[in-house]
């Protein structure tokens, strides 16, 4: 009994609690946004979302889909989406929370243009480098039309400090789930999943295989151009040449 007990508490020491069960871990590909990281648990009544006093019922989004007053069939395709309905509802509040939070802490006033204020901050805090603006230019050489780096960098540092800017603004927004303690109604998640992750896209996402995706339009040259590559790439692996 001597010998076991320390292996006992060495077991118990080690042992780890469980992950969270969130959106996107139980859910893949559901939502990549402000509710990705949401928690699923078991609500009260008719609640589909809870973050201390923000909450959202589930006639809120049905309210909410019916005063877009869509064509049925428009209508009906918002209704699978019903997730996303629910992540453009608690955008708002729960960034508005965040901001002004932030604002009490920089003297900032408060107030209808609070979150601007807070979404210029995280912007702001983006800088960019030679290595930052090296790297666009020899990504996207053939902009350029021959044009050296040097001839080029001071002109494309503001374009890809704005870009950057709204990719730290974007990422800010879609980890809001992450920084907050957001409970998402998890009956109501897995009544509406089967229906959202129901097409092409995420049945491929989900295969765990590799997935080539074409979002080409007709009319669009480049997209012409690709199609013998596409078409190539589709062929039966049994078809294709072997060496």
């Amino acid at each position: 009994m001597l010998l076991v007990l320390p292996a006992m508490l060495l077991s118990t020491a080690c042992a780890q609690p469980d992950p969270p069960r969130t959106v996107e871990a139980v859910y893949l590909g559901l939502s990549s946004g402000p509710l990705a990281q949401a928690v699923l648990a078991d609500l009260p009544n008719d609640v589909v979302l809870q973050s201390g006093d923000i909450q959202f019922t589930g006639d809120r989004i049905t309210e909410t889909i019916a005063a877009e007053q869509l064509p049925p069939d428009e209508q009906k395709a918002l209704e699978v989406e019903a997730l996303f309905v629910l992540e453009k509802l608690a955008t708002e509040p729960l960034l508005e929370r965040e901001a002004t939070a932030w604002a009490e802490t920089q003297d900032e006033e408060t107030g209808d243009a609070v979150i601007d204020a807070y979404l210029q901050h995280i912007a702001d805090g983006v800088v960019v480098d030679d290595d930052d603006v090296r790297a666009f230019y020899d990504e996207n050489t053939t902009m350029f039309g021959g044009a050296s780096f040097d001839e080029v960098k001071g002109a494309l540092r503001p374009m890809v400090l704005q870009q950057k800017r709204k990719e730290a603004v974007y990422g800010h927004i879609n980890g809001l789930s992450a920084r907050n303690q957001v409970k998402v109604h998890a009956g109501f998640v897995a009544e509406i999943a089967p229906k959202a992750l129901d097409n092409p896209v995420d049945h491929a996402r989900r295969s765990g295989r590799p997935t080539f995706v074409d979002f080409g339009a007709q009319g669009c040259q480049a997209c012409d151009m690709m199609e013998p590559i596409i078409a190539d790439l589709s062929r039966p692996w049994l078809s294709a040449p072997t060496s």
